[in-house]
């Protein structure tokens, strides 16, 4: 355990600067991604198919597997 935190814990600026980057590069990846299974009608979480759904505050998509799956996303 103390191996993988090494890993994580910057030693100096240099290396504090490309972990930082490394973590908004992963996170750009995964939006990018969620986008795709989005704009194809499927859950990113689990891969089922989106429906759309009328709630309190508008419509909305939300996962068909619910409540196993609980993705859901704002129309706008």
């Amino acid at each position: 355990m103390i191996r993988k935190l090494e890993t994580v814990i910057a030693k100096n600026k240099q290396q504090q600067k490309e972990i930082k980057k490394r973590h908004v590069q992963t996170i750009q990846t995964n939006r990018k991604q969620e986008d795709r299974y989005i704009q194809q009608n499927r859950c990113p979480k689990c891969g089922s198919a989106l429906v759309i759904k009328n709630g309190k505050y508008g419509k909305f998509k939300c996962c068909s597997t619910y409540p196993k799956c609980r993705f859901t996303q704002k129309i706008r």
